[in-house]
């Protein structure tokens, strides 16, 4: 690798530069913020939604909502637990890029069918699909850190983490005026 790299001033001064390794352009880089930005609202938005449609579509009472989110929240931390090692495998054979599309159109794929449940067992089936995608989504976001330079990573990192931030702040506050009677 050379020494020359590419800046991208993250807030319009030089203070707050960071120097892209060879390869990488500002469009990669907006790309993965744009990235960070859309994760991480869906990854907080799906406990709302949860509450939503169990409450609304499945007209549940809310004194049964917490053992049934707490039962789909346990069912997504094992099928977790069982993609993370298979993902990063995957990675390393067709590549990162690839593994976080499938990831974030599985995530996109659960919300849409999401609401469109008849009853517990489809609603877990769906949760079982979003906990794929988050996998595969949620285990190439270290990949960020590749994108600068060695002097430049912990503001790389920082930089991504305050989109992540920014995101699910954005998701949680756009998403509670819908369903303002659940949150």
């Amino acid at each position: 690798m050379s020494d020359s790299f590419l800046s991208i001033k993250v807030l319009g001064s030089s203070r707050y530069k960071v120097d892209l390794v060879e390869g990488v352009t500002r469009t990669n880089f907006l790309s993965i913020c744009y990235a960070a930005l859309t994760t991480i609202g869906l990854l907080t938005f799906i406990s709302y939604a949860t509450t939503y449609v169990v409450v609304e579509n499945l007209n549940y009472q809310r004194d049964q909502i917490g053992t049934i989110v707490g039962d789909l929240q346990v069912v997504a931390e094992i099928v977790l637990l069982l993609v993370f090692l298979p993902v990063g495998l995957i990675a390393d054979k067709i590549g990162r890029r690839q593994v976080y599309a499938f990831g974030m159109v599985t995530m996109g794929l659960s919300y849409f069918l999401y609401p469109l449940a008849t009853g517990i067992e489809e609603l877990t089936m769906y949760r079982i699909v979003y906990a794929i995608g988050m996998g595969a989504a949620t285990g190439m976001r270290h990949c960020y850190s590749r994108l600068s330079s060695e002097s430049h990573q912990g503001k790389n990192d920082c930089c991504h983490r305050d989109y992540e931030c920014i995101g699910g702040y954005f998701r949680i506050a756009c998403f509670c005026q819908i369903t303002k009677n659940i949150c």
